[in-house]
């Protein structure tokens, strides 16, 4: 499989040494290129990879990296692509489909399916996970 031009996830230094690819100082115009290169309902976060040259998994890397500045600078890239995300779902035309936006924004953003449950009231009760079952003929 040959990888399009400009994919490497790092640069070797003189030494033979793997480096990573960018410094929080240098991705941050390549992030804004693409934002600019991109319209808003086409940016997502394996797009900003491709545009940035490297892979998924080394974009999660630096969301996670050690440098503040670096981890900031992703999370505020991928928030603007959630940001996206959500605007499509509040346009949705009525009737239209959300599953795919929905979807998205679970996996990208952390979206979930919660029910909040209260129960009010005093006293005991008792669980009873011993229930005998029908035989079985």
């Amino acid at each position: 499989m040959a990888f399009s031009k400009g994919y490497l996830p790092c640069e070797i230094d003189e030494n033979g040494r793997m480096k990573p690819k960018y410094t929080a100082e240098t991705i941050l115009p390549k992030i804004e290129e693409y934002f600019e290169e991109t319209s808003s309902n086409k940016q997502t976060r394996s797009g900003l990879a491709l545009h940035l040259g490297i892979s998924t998994e080394t974009l999660r890397n630096y969301e996670k990296s050690e440098d503040p500045k670096m981890a900031d600078i992703i999370k505020w890239a991928i928030t603007r692509i959630e940001e996206g995300l959500e605007i499509d779902l509040r346009n949705l035309p009525r009737g239209g489909n959300p599953t795919g936006t929905i979807f998205m924004l679970k996996n990208i953003a952390g979206w979930r399916d919660n029910q909040d449950v209260e129960v009010k009231g005093s006293g005991s009760f008792n669980i009873i996970s011993n229930i005998p079952r029908p035989k079985e003929d």
